[in-house]
């Protein structure tokens, strides 16, 4: 038989494979070798993992035990960079994100430009500057 210790430990030691192996018909499960089920074994467990704190409990409600569970612990996932993490999430995001983007974008770069264009008139105005040749509040104050 398979299991998570060698070809000779048995199926009931994996939750995975005895969930597998219960829907199969019986001459489908006698037809595995032993080193078949090992490997099969060995891609479907799952090394239980430590937590600082591990709490769980069952309890019954309404004639039905429900089970109830609360893990925490350090967090040993490995991070990713930040150019996988833009590959993971910012390729998924639809093209509707992009377009909303580039309006704020174009906003953006109008509401700069017509303030430039403001100031600009604003200190021709002031410096007497303009192409008018118009008094301005800097040349009446030179004279």
């Amino acid at each position: 038989m398979s299991g998570v210790n060698g070809p000779h430990a048995h199926i009931e030691d994996n939750a995975v494979l005895t969930r597998i192996f219960a829907r199969l018909p019986e001459h489908m499960r006698s037809s595995f070798t032993p080193e078949q089920m090992y490997h099969l074994g060995q891609a479907t467990f799952d090394k239980p993992t430590e937590h600082s704190v591990a709490i769980r409990k069952t309890f019954p409600f309404g004639g039905r035990h429900y089970y109830c569970a609360f893990f925490a612990g350090p967090d040993r996932r490995r991070k990713p960079s930040t150019a996988e993490a833009f590959v993971q999430n910012g390729l998924r995001r639809g093209w509707k994100h992009y377009v909303i983007m580039c309006l704020f974008f174009f906003a953006a770069m109008a509401a700069l430009y017509i303030t430039v264009l403001a100031l600009g008139y604003s200190m021709t105005a002031v410096f007497a500057t303009d192409v008018q040749n118009s008094p301005g509040f800097l040349r009446d104050w030179l004279n």
